[in-house]
């Protein structure tokens, strides 16, 4: 069972990482040929977005990985998916007519008038992403691993590649809401031609979920995303709020995690909460401890070294990736660095896979509520950098709140919950495998080089420290090495 989660984390992983690669490329592109300020314009839309649409998709892609194993029969799976569909339609529609609405004072409040007109054509992307949210999650769910493959990769590479035809037909923000518009509602109709065919839709039958069941699951749900979401970026809030849109640009482009990382924990999170919810139905909480170690563990083994590396070779990476104009960019990247550790799990996980949402809606709230507070407090003395390091300490606080709950919803100490010195031999070693690729900074080779060979000597070092030490398995390599080749085989 835990080598088929790890291939099963692997594949949603590098599905997902290929995406990413794709938007960095396509990013870089578009940071080259459009001005800061139009840069900034269209990242104040995708900030916007960001920040509403968790609660208006309200959680219920999260519901089916907890509601489809619990339906055996076909009908009753086909009624909660239809369900499901019907209700996030709705809720786009509800979404893009307030985002219409609101145009006015939001274009105000970033001191952007651009965003005046901007808004109501963007709104049609939001109804569209609200409504298709739920494929990826079903996909899973039903274990049809190459259709979740298809949201990931194939729809994420063709919003991008419609941003980049969009931007050729108008080089302004107008242009890429354009293309990106087009690529969603390709995007949507595939989504549920794909359902029809994959699980079918059927009206409302006895035996699916009761629709406040699923509410009362999932709004908790909702509400922890979105105010997290604020949490999270109430620094571009405050900074877009003061700053004008190119400034702005040169502060989202560093003020970003690494996306592969971020890729890595939710793929695992879309398989270990079935599998511990599995766990904790049958009272197995060693199985969730298991299982939850042992994942962690392996996170380590990409988490901590991506940290490292970047930590030391951030400055390149940034220059070469968005040119010398993004230089003021680096600061901020080395600050939100330091939310990677904390990446090595989600803390939340017990709280999600045991239908405990409410404890996450409380822990989003008090995260969001202190970095608000936090925020305000030092961007005065401290300007921009601020808002990025009372995001750092407000999250770091949020672990710690979420280990405090778990305690007695497992029975045991936090000590037991993680494997902590596992997790600190990890970052020990690799810190070490950070200050021998360092070694090459001493010579002048420019951005481009420098990162070829810092990042091979850091892989060098890495395999060499961590097999030394214990810390790398063969089982680790050949686990690595597997996805990687089925994966490339079932394309």
């Amino acid at each position: 069972m835990a080598r088929s989660l790890t291939f099963k984390v692997g594949i949603l992983t590098f599905n997902q990482v290929t995406v990413q690669v794709a938007s960095t490329l396509i990013g870089i592109v578009v940071a080259r040929m459009l001005t800061r300020d139009e840069l900034g314009t269209f990242r104040q839309l995708t900030l916007l977005s960001g920040l509403i649409t968790p609660l208006f998709i309200a959680g219920l892609p999260a519901s089916i990985l907890f509601f489809m194993p619990r339906l055996t029969d076909v009908e009753s799976r086909q009624s909660f998916v239809a369900q499901t569909v019907l209700i996030l339609g709705f809720s786009g529609l509800a979404l893009a007519a307030l985002m219409n609405a609101f145009s006015d004072p939001i274009a105000t409040y970033f001191n952007n008038p651009e965003l005046q007109d901007l808004l109501p054509q963007y709104s049609l992307n939001v109804f569209m992403t609200v409504t298709a949210s739920y494929f990826y999650l079903l996909m899973v769910a039903i274990d049809r691993l190459k259709f979740a493959t298809l949201h990931t990769v194939g729809f994420g590479l063709l919003n991008l590649f419609g941003q980049l035809a969009g931007i050729f037909v108008s080089t302004d923000a107008y242009g890429l809401v354009l293309g990106s518009n087009v690529a969603r509602a390709i995007q949507l109709a595939l989504t549920l031609l794909l359902t029809i065919r994959v699980v079918g839709l059927k009206g409302p039958g006895s035996g699916t979920v009761d629709v406040s069941d699923q509410f009362r699951y999932a709004v908790p749900l909702a509400l922890s995303s979105m105010v997290g979401v604020i949490g999270y970026q109430i620094d571009q809030l405050v900074v877009g709020r003061f700053l004008d849109p190119a400034m702005f640009a040169v502060y989202v482009i560093g003020a970003i995690e690494i996306p592969v990382i971020q890729q890595l924990a939710g793929s695992a999170n879309s398989v270990l909460v079935p599998a511990m919810a599995e766990c904790h139905s049958r009272g197995d909480t060693r199985g969730i401890l298991d299982l939850w170690g042992s994942a962690t563990r392996k996170l380590g083994l990409i988490v901590f070294p991506t940290f490292w590396f970047f930590m030391v070779f951030a400055g390149d990476f940034i220059q070469l990736l968005y040119s010398q104009k993004y230089a003021g960019s680096v600061d901020f990247f080395r600050i939100y660095l330091l939310l990677t550790p904390l990446r090595v799990t989600t803390f939340s996980l017990v709280a999600t896979a045991t239908g405990r949402t409410g404890q996450i809606f409380s822990g989003a709230v008090l995260f969001t509520v202190s970095n608000i507070g936090l925020s305000i407090a030092l961007v005065v003395p401290m300007g921009a950098y601020g808002p990025a390091i009372a995001t750092v300490i407000c999250s770091a606080g949020l672990a710690g709140y979420y280990l405090i709950r778990i305690k007695p919803v497992l029975n045991v100490t936090v000590r037991e919950i993680l494997p902590w010195r596992m997790m600190g031999r990890q970052f020990t070693a690799a810190g070490f495998v950070g200050l021998i690729a360092a070694l090459t900074l001493l010579f002048d080779l420019g951005h481009f080089y420098s990162l070829i060979v810092g990042g091979c000597s850091f892989i060098i070092a890495y395999f060499f420290i961590f097999r030394s030490v214990g810390l790398l398995t063969k089982d680790d390599v050949g686990s690595m090495w597997s996805v990687i080749v089925r994966h490339m085989g079932s394309r």
